[in-house]
């Protein structure tokens, strides 16, 4: 099996909000959300929600394009600093930094039919 190539990092904010029984979280880049009982939990099931996404994209042959209509820019460094987040006070914020690896091509399928 050979290992893929790093390209870079992409950055990535949640935000978990206080709701009745708990938090919900979201990454408003990706326009994914998850929930959990506490903010560590919340932000835990997020970062297993996007990992999954960013892995099926790659798999799709569609990360271009995803990262292309939602402006997410792959840094060939990882950031060192994070970023300053205006929030509501209910709202806690995290930065996630995940790599990106070269993406291997998608495997073409046809449909073969008969008539």
């Amino acid at each position: 099996m050979s290992k893929s190539r790093l390209l870079g990092f992409i950055e990535l904010t949640f935000i978990a909000s206080e709701e009745e029984g708990g938090y919900v979280s979201t990454c408003p880049e990706l326009g994914i959300a998850s929930q959990g009982e506490t903010v560590d939990e919340a932000f835990e099931n997020l970062k297993d929600a996007t990992q999954v996404y960013l892995e099926t994209i790659q798999q799709l042959g569609e990360r271009e394009r995803v990262f292309k209509e939602r402006h997410i820019r792959i840094r060939r460094t990882e950031p060192k600093e994070a970023k300053t987040l205006k929030l509501q006070p209910s709202q806690v914020a995290s930065v996630f930094v995940a790599p990106v690896e070269e993406s291997r091509q998608p495997r073409k399928t046809s449909l073969v039919g008969t008539r």
